[in-house]
Formats: structure tokens, sequence, C-alpha cells
């Protein structure tokens, strides 16, 4: 089953992280959508969809290993820039420092996965982004450890 969060509670009172609870764009959410159908049928379990804040990236994620981030497993989607991501990291840097504005006019794609369940050093997974939801599907079955997750998942059914 796929469902929707409204947030994770932060501790501070009235603020939940993660409340988007739909996408920007009826682009993006039917983008996620189709993540989170994709997992639900290849992992046979139950997903949770998140969106954050500003609602222009957010991610389906399998719910049974969601509730400690060393242990996620999902696949986020973004709102992008196609300006943006060509220019060098010094000058994507200094764009944002400066708060340039560049028009979203494409979506991208990576994935989510907790260092205790990654067979990859977390930053080699960070700022790696996809064309296409299944090349980000592809790199998360290349650097799952499966053992740890299904050790876990059974950890969950005790």
């Amino acid at each position: 089953m796929v469902t929707r969060s409204v947030g994770i509670y932060s501790g501070i009172p009235g603020y939940f992280v993660g409340n988007g609870y739909k996408g920007k764009t009826k682009e993006l959410d039917n983008e996620v959508l189709k993540i989170s159908k994709k997992l639900e049928k290849e992992f046979n379990t139950d997903i949770i969809i998140r969106f954050n804040s500003d609602k222009e990236s957010g991610g389906a994620f399998i719910k049974a290993v969601d509730e400690r981030l060393d242990y996620s497993v999902g696949i986020c989607a973004s709102l992008a820039s196609s300006k943006f991501l060509a220019l060098s990291k010094e000058e994507q840097i200094k764009s944002l420092m400066e708060d340039s504005k560049f028009e979203n006019d494409l979506i991208i794609y990576d994935i989510c996965l907790g260092q205790k369940i990654s067979l990859v050093p977390k930053e080699i997974i960070w700022n790696k982004y996809f064309k296409t939801i299944k090349g980000a599907f592809n790199y998360l079955h290349k650097c799952l450890n499966k053992e740890v997750y299904h050790q876990k998942l059974k950890l969950q059914e005790k």
C-alpha cells in the first residue's frame, strides 16, 4: 500500500520535517507516484511518499525500514534547472550565495539510501542525479546491501 506522509515531528512544537504532502507541480507529484508504485511492486512492501516543505522535491520510501534514516531506502525526484545544472560547482555555489533564480524546466532523480544499508559510502551517493527513473532504480539495486535490508525487515516483524 502507498500512503502519503504529513511529515515527521521534529521535536519543535508545530514543526514537521517533510511536510509538503504533494509536489509543487502535477508532473512532479505524478513522477513520485510512479516511483512509489514501482518500489511497491519490486520490494513487495508498503511505501510512504514524502515531499520536502518547499514541495520542489520528494520521494517514495520503503516504509518498513524508514523509521531510522540510517536504514532508509527510497528514490527521490526534484524539480531542477538545466541552466543551473550546466554551471560548474563553483558557479553553482556563487549563484546560490547571490540568491540567483533559475527557472525549473526538468525533473531529476536520485536515491536515498541510509549508510547502514548501503554498499558504498554516502559521499558517492550524494549529488549523483539521474535523468530517468530507470537510472535511479538501477543505481539503487547496485548500492543496496540486500543482506542488511532483509535482516532489518526480519527485526521489524518481531
